[in-house]
């Protein structure tokens, strides 16, 4: 598992310190590896949320 956000429309692990390609959506920040993903996910923001959050559930480790 990583600790770096996941770009929501290819699911690359994205540097936030490196990356400069950002959005927000509902009150979150979502981080991007270019301008095509992030202009992707302008387009369609609420579908892409979506997967990044289901994506980040599948991958965070179980709660006791």
């Amino acid at each position: 598992m990583t600790d770096r956000p996941i770009d929501p429309v290819c699911g690359m692990p994205v540097s936030p310190e490196e990356g400069a390609f950002t959005a927000e959506h509902d009150g979150r920040v979502y981080h991007f590896c270019s301008r095509a993903c992030r202009d992707r996910f302008v387009a369609a923001p609420g579908a892409k949320a979506v997967l990044a959050v289901k994506q980040h559930l599948a991958t965070a480790p179980a709660v006791p």
